[in-house]
């Protein structure tokens, strides 16, 4: 019994401690459409459907089913919405969106910072490169890019977010502090 009682304890602070927030803390969705369930059970019905993004406040793991997580949502008339969700689809961070400038859509940051890695610095050996194989069209147009690129300030795209009507984001809550690091007990002695 007393194996037990350490194994459940031990269970729920690797859940905390994956999460790193404290039970009330906040968490935000890691995933498009995750479902919110009425039970811990994978079977559930789904009460909502959650957008990436999107924040929840942790209540602590199931205990029918460590994988899934109670939380609260408040739904889009602010009214808070209970139900478990898969620990994995679950983070301690907010994705960080950007807006591309032709659509308005979002993309993660990291993929929109590598999107334009190709265009960006066209130096003499690309524009060598170019010439010798008879683009040099090609280059001259990707010159052009970049010298749009460079003249879009933050205030020229905000402009246009609002112009084009986008949805203005809110500003993304600073992230909950890191958890404190976990005291080792000592190895092999056993009661």
């Amino acid at each position: 019994m007393r194996r037990l009682t350490r194994l459940a304890f031990v269970t729920t602070l690797a859940a905390a401690t994956a999460l790193a927030v404290s039970k009330g803390g906040a968490l935000f969705v890691r995933t498009h459409d995750a479902k919110l369930l009425e039970a811990p059970d994978f079977k559930a019905k789904t009460v909502a459907t959650l957008p990436l993004g999107a924040r929840v406040t942790w209540k602590g793991a199931a205990a029918q089913n460590r994988q899934l997580h109670e939380v609260e949502w408040l739904d889009a008339s602010k009214q808070p919405v209970k139900g478990y969700m898969f620990q994995a689809a679950l983070g301690p961070t907010a994705p960080s969106p950007e807006f591309l400038t032709t659509g308005g859509a979002a993309i993660d940051a990291k993929a929109f910072k590598s999107s334009g890695a190709a265009t960006k610095a066209l130096g003499e050996g690309a524009l060598g490169y170019a010439s010798s194989k008879n683009l040099e069209e090609q280059a001259r147009r990707l010159l052009a890019v970049e010298a749009i690129n460079a003249s879009i300030t933050q205030a020229k795209s905000d402009e246009r977010a609002a112009r084009l009507g986008l949805a203005q984001r809110e500003p993304l809550p600073e992230p909950p502090p890191p958890a404190p690091p976990v005291k080792k007990g000592k190895k092999g002695k056993k009661k």
